[in-house]
């Protein structure tokens, strides 16, 4: 669990791919494979493309039982032997194998593990993407990003990715493989980095109030449906955890959105999801005695309560929290180490934001998806949330789902003594998607 754990918060770094060498005739190596790495009977699916520029050779991996897409990946071949080397997790994943005509097999390397890797030349060609860095202005911010296409002629639909809370960027290889996963499939996206962040100027508060966000998406529509390659009818909003309250708005907001697309979007107010986070996690510490844990959970309620609207005695808090600063569990216990948070009224208009006057106002076609087991947004009571909002609105096309054993980032929770396995995206995650798409778009042939 710990390892999964870890797993799951992947974050690779888009770097460039170092240079890439062959001794002989670089053609005999280019060309898509398909394989498996496999550790203990169990397969993670692996990708390769290759090609050529010159007698350079460029390649790419997909690893999509675990989502990710598209990594640069640095090539070196001297006789048989091949070298294959990517960033995952801020690290450095490794093949060490020989090439055989159309096969290569070796030792794999990664997240702390050795597993044997194998591919097989297939008849499909590398696929190519059309990229571009571009730019729009929202307010008083410059926003950048990048476009991803299929590399053929045509008005294609596009997706407008928002993020997830925190300093995130189009370097976030999870964030970025969603745009390459839907490009695959004839589907343009636009991802970029959060205002103040990376390229993009602009206040860089993790507590931004929605609208300002939401109109960070808006603005993107706009841009896009000025372009010819662009379908202007079809562009839509996607957004995963604080990104399903992003998009909605944006929708909302604007009669340009023709589909919204999240995943574990909470129905709940910010304030409530967050006391719904610090209780899972003092649970999951099972540090407290069960006697006092109660307890606990109530007094941490109260100093939330008192930081988000200034409601309570600060003085009776903290005279509270001293008494329990010597017990051996207090760093468990979710509680300031001192004094504790003054009620400041922006933060309460960011921790009020309730999505279901929202969702009630979102006529376009809706695609919600939840993980069973997540323990950041409370997934059944979301659905039915928004689900009751999206019919009191009056809309009729709207697909809610409902993944069990996926978590927060749709990755299955493995239960204690199960055995060990690759991470892995719950099944059916990404198909739902695409399939949903597909059904409501028109791609370029």
């Amino acid at each position: 669990m710990k390892y999964l754990a870890l797993a799951l918060i992947a974050i690779s770094l888009w770097f460039l791919p170092q240079a890439n060498t062959f001794a002989g005739e670089p053609k005999q190596i280019a060309g898509h494979w398909e394989g498996a790495i496999t550790r203990e009977g169990k397969e993670w699916r692996v990708c390769l493309d290759i090609s050529v520029e010159g007698k350079t050779l460029k390649g790419t991996v997909d690893l999509p039982d675990y989502g990710f897409y598209y990594l640069p990946l640095s090539i070196k071949v001297e006789g048989a032997r091949v070298s294959l080397s990517h960033f995952l997790r801020s690290s450095t994943v490794s093949v060490d194998g020989r090439f055989d005509g159309d096969r290569i097999t070796g030792t794999w390397k990664g997240l702390n593990l050795t597993a044997d890797f194998q591919v097989k030349r297939t008849s499909v060609q590398p696929v190519v993407f059309a990229e571009e860095e571009v730019r729009c202005q929202s307010g008083d911010a410059t926003l950048v990003g990048t476009l991803v296409k299929p590399n053929r002629p045509g008005r294609h639909p596009v997706i407008v990715f928002t993020h997830g809370s925190g300093n995130q960027t189009r370097s976030r290889s999870a964030y970025r493989s969603m745009a390459y996963m839907f490009a695959r499939r004839g589907i343009a996206a636009l991802i970029y980095d959060r205002r103040g962040m990376g390229a993009s100027t602009g206040d860089s508060r993790r507590n931004l109030n929605m609208p300002v966000l939401a109109d960070d998406a808006v603005a993107w529509v706009k841009a896009l449906q000025l372009r010819d390659d662009i379908n202007p009818r079809q562009i839509g909003v996607s957004g995963l955890s604080q990104g399903g309250w992003v998009s909605p708005l944006a929708a909302a907001r604007s009669k340009d959105v023709a589909f919204v697309l999240v995943i574990s979007a909470a129905g709940i107010t910010i304030g409530e999801q967050d006391d719904f986070v610090a209780e899972n996690l003092i649970r999951a510490k099972r540090k407290i005695p069960e006697g006092r844990l109660e307890g606990v959970l109530e007094l941490v309620k109260r100093v939330r309560e008192f930081a988000r609207t200034g409601r309570g005695d600060p003085t009776a808090l903290e005279a509270e929290i001293a008494r329990l600063r010597g017990e051996p569990w207090f760093e468990h216990a979710g509680l300031p180490k001192g004094e504790i948070e003054q009620y400041n009224p922006q933060i309460k208009e960011f921790l009020s934001f309730d999505p279901v006057p929202v969702w009630k106002k979102v006529s376009v076609p809706v695609l919600a998806l939840w993980g069973e087991r997540d323990t950041i947004v409370p997934a059944e009571k979301s659905r039915a949330i928004i689900e009751r909002a999206l019919k009191e609105g009056g809309n009729k096309e709207y697909t809610l789902k409902i993944f069990p054993q996926a978590d927060h980032q749709m990755y299955v929770v493995r239960e204690e003594g199960a055995g060990w396995d690759w991470p892995r995206l719950a099944p059916g995650y990404q198909e739902a998607m695409i399939e949903w798409l597909l059904a409501r778009v028109d791609v370029a042939k």
